[in-house]
């Protein structure tokens, strides 16, 4: 008898099996034969009721799969953990920075893929917290630490163990007694993508101000760890995390802007080849994440299925490369990111749709022009939002009743500061593109940045705490069950979400918008005239900005993560620091110095010999008595005396510094 169920196709249908079996490994544990027994009763079930969405020999290869999701699952998490893990003591260990070393105020976080250990072969993932330096590590080194392995401490309310085991690291050394680089770890061609990675958050940061180029960073190529605390905090607040993955919208966009050109010049099939081509090094450059892997394979099969003249959905490409991935690696089954991004990209393909089209009958609209593009945007945020709630709430114990409006709302600012990311990592390295880009580009992503922090700021934006595991699941089948109902009630046939191009009008409608308001905004402040001494937010640390006249003096830079950029970047214009003093060597003091010229032109390093000595800065040499002048003001320096050797404490040697412009006197210690 025929079924009269929905029709699947019958690769989705073993995809969903294998992913089925998986969670069930997860959530509900128990033997994997118990999963080949309830998936059987649920496939005669739906044969006697004539609602099977295929044969009865796909449905057994279904449930044969489930099984082995369940117990390949088992097998994974019963897995010995790796031999650093039994490493307990002081070791000498040597292993290759996943990424460039991770800094916070004055602290630096590395983590290593362990080769060695007491010169004997081993692996493993090891996390090493230590003191930031001038010359940080950089992803790809290869790192020889000596300090004590520990396993990952206990943190009250949260399972830090698990969080490190899911990003593959055991071990934990925190303030080695020695950490030092002994070459390189990675193939020449992965350095040359490295060092590609790095000139792009070169023109990013060369052409756009914090914290406008963290941002860019983060969302075009996944430099997560130059987001301030306070953003991420702000981004969590609002349930908008997700945006700021590197996903499938990235590899959408890099693609969708590269195509066009490369057609110019090639046939459309070839272009099309090459782009595929290029995803690897994509992937490479970006980190390799899981969303941005998930998105370069679905990218791939919608490339390949494009040149072959089959249109396939959009979601079958999400299923079939989340299969694969976790297939490959179950421990993707519990990854917070991958979860985030693929849940998000479900939302946007799945669900947004149906109620792009509700939404469109309701209102009686074409869904054509700027409307039109209005309603997509809004159907693809909630869809995303709804999705990615429950993962949210299990990972962050937070419930965010503002989410979904919060999605709605930034999501086509986000779209904006995409496009301004990408703009500035290609033309950041030409000067007039790069003056272009920090007068008016800045809009858009400060925009973003305002939206989630005012949003964040919105009565109970983060309510409750953890849901039980049904509650999500109940979640889900809420989800599911209103879409299928608004797929079902659907009136009217609009353009495929999947195209994009109401959404990218609109994004580039904004953004047209962003920048009249911005280079008008610029051409119409008053240039501030008067003289300045202004403390400058650092964290821990110093750092003083004087200005005067068209000059600028900078006293200490502050600790080594770049906060002195940041706050500069709201103070100054154009990027020139015309004379830093440094007080002390200390790092909270002195570790800005590396960033602040990576950013800035930086004209005379001055302090004291053992400053500059330990620091191994070529700079100028002051004393007591001498002076530094800066526009109308005048610096002395009044301490410390010739002789301080006998001065015990860093800073019982600093600079002391008197600042003297007329009748005002300001006094500057360290």
């Amino acid at each position: 008898m025929k079924s009269t169920g929905p029709f699947i196709p019958p690769l989705a249908i073993l995809a969903i099996g294998y992913l089925a079996g998986t969670a069930a490994g997860v959530f509900l544990g128990g033997p994997w034969w118990l999963t080949s027994l309830v998936g059987l009763l649920l496939a005669a079930a739906s044969m006697v009721a004539r609602t099977a969405p295929a044969s009865p020999a796909i449905l057994l290869a279904a449930v044969a799969l489930a099984s082995a999701g369940h117990a390949r699952w088992q097998e994974h998490a019963a897995a010995a953990p790796p031999p650093v893990a039994a490493m307990q003591g002081i070791h000498s260990i040597e292993g290759t920075s996943r990424e460039d070393a991770s800094v916070r105020g004055t602290v630096a976080r590395i983590d290593l893929d362990v080769t060695a250990a007491d010169g004997q072969q081993t692996w493993g993932g090891v996390r090493v917290t230590t003191l930031a330096t001038p010359d940080s590590i950089r992803a790809g080194q290869q790192v020889r630490v000596r300090g004590k392995v520990e396993l990952p401490p206990d943190i009250e309310g949260f399972d830090y163990a698990g969080y490190l085991r899911t990003r593959g690291i055991a071990a934990t050394i925190s303030y080695p007694q020695r950490v030092e680089v002994v070459g390189e770890g990675w193939p020449a061609w992965r350095l040359a993508l490295r060092e590609l990675r790095r000139r792009v958050v070169a023109n990013i940061e060369r052409a756009l101000p914090e914290p406008a180029s963290a941002l860019a960073s983060g969302i075009l190529i996944g430099q997560h760890a130059a987001l301030p605390p306070e953003v991420a905090a702000d981004l969590r607040a609002t349930g908008t995390t997700h945006l700021v993955v590197v996903s499938g919208q990235n590899v959408a966009i890099t693609l969708g802007v590269l195509l066009p050109l490369l057609t110019l010049a090639l046939p459309r099939r070839r272009a099309s080849l090459l782009l595929l081509l290029s995803l690897p090094a994509y992937v490479v450059i970006v980190g390799g994440d899981p969303p941005v892997v998930r998105a370069a394979l679905m990218a791939a099969g919608i490339t390949i299925a494009g040149v072959l003249g089959r249109r396939t959905p959009g979601w079958l490409w999400l299923l079939f490369a989340a299969t694969l991935m976790v297939g490959l690696d179950p421990s993707k089954a519990t990854d917070v990111s991958f979860l985030l991004s693929a849940t998000a990209t479900a939302g946007v393909l799945v669900v947004a749709p149906p109620l792009r089209d509700a939404l469109l009958a309701g209102l009686r609209w074409d869904g054509e022009g700027v409307r039109g593009a209005l309603i997509e945007t809004v159907a693809a945020a909630a869809g995303a939002s709804a999705c990615v709630l429950p993962i949210q709430v299990a990972v962050f114990e937070r419930f965010t009743p503002w989410s979904v409006l919060a999605n709605v709302v930034v999501a086509p600012l986000y779209e904006a500061a995409l496009l301004v990311a990408a703009l500035a990592a290609a033309l950041g390295w030409w000067a007039p593109a790069g003056e272009v880009l920090r007068v008016a580009g800045r809009a858009a992503p400060e925009a973003f940045l305002n939206a989630v922090h005012a949003l964040a700021r919105l009565p109970a934006a983060q309510a409750g705490g953890a849901w039980p595991q049904w509650a999500g699941l109940l979640w889900f089948v809420g989800v599911g069950s209103v879409t299928a109902l608004l797929a079902r009630l659907g009136r009217h046939a609009t353009p495929a979400l999947a195209s994009g191009g109401g959404t990218g009008h609109l994004g580039r409608t904004i953004m047209l918008a962003a920048v009249v308001i911005a280079v008008w905004g610029a051409a119409l402040t008053p240039r501030q005239a008067l003289d300045e001494i202004v403390v400058l937010d650092v964290g821990q640390g110093l750092a003083v900005l004087v200005r005067s006249q068209g000059a600028t003096l900078l006293v200490d830079a502050g600790p080594p993560d770049g906060a002195v950029v940041r706050a500069l970047d709201t103070a100054v214009t154009p990027r020139r620091i015309d004379t830093v003093v440094l007080t002390h060597a200390d790092a909270d003091h002195a570790g800005g110095l590396a960033p602040l010229r990576e950013r800035y032109e930086v004209g005379s390093v001055l302090g004291t010999e053992e400053t500059l000595r330990t620091r191994k800065i070529d700079g100028g040499a002051i004393d007591i008595g001498d002076r530094v002048t800066v526009g109308n003001w005048r610096l002395t320096v009044l301490g410390p005396p010739h002789d301080n050797a006998r001065l015990e404490s860093e800073n019982d040697r600093s600079l002391v510094l008197l600042a003297e412009s007329g009748t005002r006197r300001i006094l500057l210690t360290a």
